[in-house]
């Protein structure tokens, strides 16, 4: 990871302390575990590395800060319903403040009408050799939870499914669960046999 964990770099207005009511949370629940057994959610003073998150018709689903992939319970995630990046500020529903990587999710999910899915974990070795296995990564590095992050990933995404965030993690997008959790664990899979 290349900095310190500070938590979500916004301000969250909670429209609603209520947690978001929605079945495919489960699934988010199903992948946070399958992740954490991988080894691709290491943890940190703060809790463990990684988010997840879903479209939903008024935003997206995203796992709240710091919580641990493969300890969530249905109470750990938050609906975001708006992100003004520029001011810095979210307004969401749920519990506990939304991941700090909630401005990526966003933006991406803006960018990319096609994606209903984004998984972010920790995997160490794509980003220690993600030149010599030929996957894209951000030409910069960049600080987590930032603008900057954002638009460095966005620059490198194009439209790529899988990208690594150069010393950070990794990115994969898709349309289901399944497709996106899947590419995660072939390509580490492919990485562990190299």
């Amino acid at each position: 990871m290349a900095e310190d964990y500070f938590g979500p770099k916004f301000s969250t207005v909670f429209l609603s302390k209520i947690v978001p009511l929605e079945p495919k949370i489960r699934k988010l629940i199903f992948w946070g575990k399958k992740f954490s057994l991988l080894g691709l959610t290491p943890s940190y003073e703060f809790g463990a590395a990684g988010n997840l998150s879903f479209r939903t018709e008024k935003g997206f689903i995203i796992t709240a800060a710091g919580k641990e992939l493969g300890k969530l319970k249905e109470e750990d995630f938050v609906e975001v319903l708006r992100c003004d990046i520029q001011n810095r500020e979210v307004s969401a529903i749920g519990k506990f403040e939304p991941s700090s990587e909630t401005m990526l999710h966003h933006s991406i999910y803006k960018e990319r009408g096609n994606v209903d899915v984004i998984f972010h974990v920790h995997d160490e070795y794509a980003i220690e050799n993600c030149e010599e296995l030929g996957l894209r990564c951000t030409e910069n590095e960049k600080p987590a939870a930032t603008i900057e992050l954002v638009e460095e990933v966005l620059k490198a995404m194009e439209n790529l499914d899988y990208i690594v965030i150069k010393n950070h993690g990794i990115i994969s997008l898709g349309r289901t669960f399944e497709e996106t959790g899947e590419r995660i664990i072939d390509v580490n899979n492919k990485i562990k046999i190299e």
